[in-house]
């Protein structure tokens, strides 16, 4: 009888989110750490900019790290390039998979 094949595993320390920010580069997964970090690179809280407030959760919820991409504009067009510079970083976990764990 034959043993089943072992699946590699893969990494799940990184996450991907994806909004609006106030200020800093577009279309970038941008690594970031912690809060501060985001904060540098990407603004403070502000309203209709949701991208803060997801990071803020994922590091209140013990991420360490994550790769934000700031909106370049809104539509479909805009979500596809975030999500491209998403596709380019290895080791992402979507954040629908975060949502599917709990």
């Amino acid at each position: 009888m034959s043993r089943p094949r072992q699946i590699d595993g893969v990494g799940t320390s990184t996450a991907g989110l994806v909004g609006r920010a106030t200020q800093g580069p577009v279309d970038q997964a941008e690594l970031v750490t912690s809060l501060v970090d985001y904060e540098r690179l990407f603004g403070g809280p502000a309203a209709g900019h949701e991208l803060w407030l997801g990071v803020k959760q994922f590091f209140d919820n013990g991420g360490r790290r994550a790769r934000a991409v700031r909106l370049s504009g809104q539509g479909p067009a805009a979500i596809r390039r975030a999500l491209s510079a998403l596709d380019s970083v290895d080791g992402l976990i979507p954040g629908w998979m975060l949502k599917m764990r709990r």
